[in-house]
């Protein structure tokens, strides 16, 4: 028998993120040498059909008009004509403050870990706090964030993540009027691909972009 033995090669892999109002690229890197890019422009995609979604970020009252955020790098601009026309209902004495409003949407952080240093409700009082959040004026809470305690092993993260997604699934569960669980914010540049995994919409890779701060 042969006392010759391999050792297994160890192959450590990168994930590189970069977006531009232009287009966004995505490399992976194996042992630090390019593997895969992915290069996505948005020239080369039209803006066909309807806007689904847009987020009011200004309404000017004596223009009768509103700026809209519809994914796009600039805002888009809506008149108080474009708006009720598409309900039937436009007249002159139609106002913009009557038919779009600023709105502001947040999201609630929750403090999963218990920890003094860290801002957020606790799991047990997530959902009272965003029904009574849900009764201002002018907000919508559109889901959850959280900050885990920092691990040097991104595993030790994901039963953080994966705990945000179920707290996610019972409040979606309880239908609160202005409640919306649309995403989660959750995971950072050392442990997002497992936050990714356990339902992250948003994630906070800073680092992995411009590096570390100076």
């Amino acid at each position: 028998m042969s006392d010759t033995f391999k050792k297994a090669s160890v192959i450590t892999k990168e994930i590189l993120i970069n977006v531009t109002p232009q287009e966004t690229r995505v490399a992976i890197l194996e042992n630090g040498m390019l593997h895969d890019l992915y290069i996505e422009r948005r020239r080369s995609k039209g803006l066909v059909g309807n806007v689904y979604k847009g987020k009011v970020v200004r309404v000017l009252p004596g223009m009768e008009a509103a700026f809209v955020e519809i994914g796009l790098e600039k805002a888009a601009f809506l008149h108080v004509s474009d708006v009720a026309n598409s309900k039937n209902n436009y007249n002159d004495s139609l106002h913009i403050t009557q038919v779009l409003r600023e709105g502001q949407e947040v999201l609630v952080q929750v403090n999963l870990g218990n920890e003094p240093t860290k801002s957020g409700t606790g799991q047990d009082e997530a959902a009272d706090l965003c029904r009574e959040t849900a009764r201002l004026k002018h907000v919508k809470i559109r889901g959850l964030m959280t900050m885990p305690p920092f691990f040097d092993e991104p595993e030790k993260a994901r039963p953080y993540f994966a705990a945000l997604s179920r707290l996610r699934d019972r409040i979606a569960a309880l239908s609160i009027e202005g409640v919306f669980m649309e995403g989660l914010s959750m995971g950072m540049t050392g442990d997002f691909e497992a936050a990714v995994e356990e339902g992250a919409t948003w994630v906070r890779i800073g680092t992995a972009l411009f590096g570390e701060r100076q």
